[in-house]
Formats: C-alpha cells, sequence, structure tokens
C-alpha cells in the first residue's frame, strides 16, 4: 500500500505584512505630525530640552520609529510566519497564532462558496482574502479566512476543485453502496479533481450496466421443458415400433 505524500505547508504572500502595518504606521505618522503642529503652534518660545523645535520633532520621529513602529512591524512579521495554510486530501486546514495556535479544519464537503474581499491596498498590492462560507455557517461570518493572496483565482480553483471532487466521490459511494450493496473502495486522490471525478462517474457507470444486464439475464431465463409422463403435463404420442406414427 503506498503512503500518501505530506501536503506542503503553504504561507501568505509577503506583501500582506504592509497591508497590516501600514494602517497603523499611517496612524503613528498622523500623531506626530498632530504633535510636531502642537510644538510649533501652542509650544513655549524657549528651546525644550535645551533643543530647538525642529530638533525636538525630528527626535520624537526616531522615537516613534524605532521604539514604537519597529516593534509593530516585527509582530506583524512574525504573525505572518505562523499563519499557514494546508490543502490536504479531505480537509483544508489553516494555522495561524503567535503565542497560542489556533487550528481551523474544514471538510471540503462542507465548502459551499467562496467570497474575495479587496480593500484599496490590497488591490494596489496585488492581493486578496478569502472567504470560504461552509454549510451551517452564519451567512454573515465566514468559517475560514485567507488574507494576502496573490493567485487568488488559481487558489479558488484548486480549492473548489477538490470540493468537486470530495462530494462526487461521497454520492458514487452513497449510491453505489446503496444500488449493489457491495463496498467499494475509493479512489486514489491524483490532486486533479476533473479526471479522479470523472474516474468515479465511469465506475458508477459500469455497476449501474452490471446491474441492468444481471437483471435481463434473469427475465429472460427459459422456462421448464414438460417432461414425459409427468402428471399435470401433456405425454408425447406414441406408437408402435415398424408403424408409422399416427397422423
Amino acid at each position: 500500500m503506498k503512503m500518501d505524500e505530506p501536503h506542503p505547508l503553504r504561507h501568505l504572500d509577503p506583501k500582506v505584512k504592509w497591508v497590516w502595518f501600514l494602517p497603523q504606521a499611517a496612524l503613528l505618522a498622523a500623531l506626530w505630525l498632530m504633535a510636531v503642529i502642537a510644538l510649533f503652534v501652542f509650544g513655549a518660545e524657549s528651546p525644550l530640552l535645551g533643543l530647538s523645535r525642529p530638533m525636538f520633532a525630528l527626535l520624537l520621529l526616531l522615537f516613534i520609529t524605532i521604539f514604537i513602529a519597529c516593534p509593530v512591524y516585527a509582530y506583524h512579521h512574525m504573525e505572518y510566519m505562523s499563519f499557514t495554510y494546508e490543502l490536504g486530501e479531505k480537509e483544508l486546514f489553516i494555522r495561524q497564532g503567535i503565542f497560542t495556535r489556533d487550528t481551523v479544519v474544514i471538510p471540503y464537503e462542507r465548502i459551499q462558496n467562496i467570497n474575495t474581499r479587496r480593500t484599496v491596498l490590497e488591490r494596489f498590492l496585488g492581493l486578496a482574502s478569502l472567504l470560504i462560507d461552509t454549510a451551517g455557517t452564519n451567512p454573515s461570518a465566514a468559517e475560514g479566512l485567507l488574507p494576502g493572496v496573490s493567485n487568488k483565482d488559481q487558489l479558488i480553483r484548486e480549492i473548489m476543485g477538490r470540493v468537486e471532487t470530495e462530494k462526487a466521490r461521497g454520492d458514487i459511494l452513497h449510491n453505489g453502496s446503496g444500488a449493489s450493496g457491495a463496498p467499494h473502495s475509493p479512489a486514489r486522490a491524483s490532486g486533479e479533481g476533473p479526471s479522479e471525478r470523472q474516474l468515479l462517474a465511469d465506475i458508477l457507470k459500469e455497476i449501474v450496466q452490471l446491474k441492468e444486464q444481471l437483471q435481463s439475464r434473469a427475465s429472460r431465463s427459459p422456462p421448464d421443458l414438460p417432461r414425459p409422463g409427468a402428471s399435470g403435463h401433456a405425454a408425447w404420442p406414441r406408437h408402435s415400433p415398424g408403424l408409422p406414427p399416427k397422423e
């Protein structure tokens, strides 16, 4: 029996770090700008801490950059490194979290739809977020979220191909076992949705044809021939040896 090869872990696009960091960097820049304006408009005429106003504004910018902006960017980098997803044989795995690891397992047969969401910054960077809707979940909240995806069309086709393959496999196993009463061994996943789905459909078609042939042979079985001298059946006509049979 051949063991299934492990599926590689996939990371988000590295540009997603800027999607997370730039809004916070813009907020820090706005706060610094407001502080500088207040310093020049309402500040004292004498230098602050022995520094001129431009020098104080520059040192404040360096302080915000080194002690606030850099740690925030480092946190988003660790968040990016810890965010992985995996397209398994039957489930989609999403793992994230720096200090506490959270794992979301979504069976392909439960996936109903995949929506995309793109902010202005994501469109500028060529990224998108995938929202994965499943059966039984709140329509306003997706069960799975994949942010920072650059090849969204290719990834959607790959996931939905696995979804259709898994659903076709479940339908064939259910219908085939109910029609023939014998278990069927599932086909080995090849990673390509349409080819495996066609193979499973051909198997189901052959099972149905075999059943129809067995039913047709059973309906066309010849009746029992009458036996001579048996009660309830007509006897064969008798004639004497050497004499022609009576007409």
